[in-house]
């Protein structure tokens, strides 16, 4: 398995696809009061760099792509003027599923296709977890990724400093 220090080297070993993608990404600006960071890139970057502290490939992998089909999926929010990309969750799990070429790279570094996608696809709906029928908190605790999916969430969370201890 590659050991990756930053955002940086990660990305430059990436298919075209996925820096396409990324270059897509420094045109979106979320809201402010959830992504304080200038885009959407950028977000991706704290996302990954938070992540790359665990070790773990396949959430490294998961920073990289839990947000890379935003640019795909934007759509202006009326109410308060905003681009919100519903569907982008899925979106990403189906692009890591279905795309040779991102699997062939994600297993290149040792990464778990399945995994990386389970927590993509999972990485919206845990935030909402607290409001979850108990039927459907039990089916989220169930998933092979749920442990990961909380250190996910709390590193994908830009309000908060993210603390990692092994």
């Amino acid at each position: 398995m590659v050991k990756f220090t930053n955002f940086e080297e990660l990305v430059e070993l990436a298919p075209t696809l996925i820096k396409r993608k990324l270059e897509q990404l420094e045109c979106l600006r979320e809201r402010p009061d959830y992504h304080p960071e200038p885009n959407t890139k950028e977000h991706i970057k704290i996302v990954t760099e938070r992540l790359i502290k665990t070790g773990d490939i396949n959430l490294i992998l998961s920073g990289v792509f839990h947000d890379i089909c935003k640019f795909d999926t934007a759509r202006l929010n009326h109410k308060n003027g905003y681009p919100t990309s519903p569907g982008h969750d899925a979106w990403a799990a189906s692009l890591i599923r279905n795309n040779q070429e991102i699997q062939d790279f994600i297993q290149s570094l040792g990464g778990n296709i399945v995994q990386i996608a389970e927590i993509c696809e999972n990485h919206m709906r845990i935030k909402l977890f607290s409001e979850m029928k108990q039927s459907k908190q039990d089916a989220m605790k169930a998933l092979p990724t749920y442990s990961k999916l909380l250190i996910f969430t709390e590193a994908d969370n830009m309000l908060k400093e993210f603390k990692y201890e092994i």
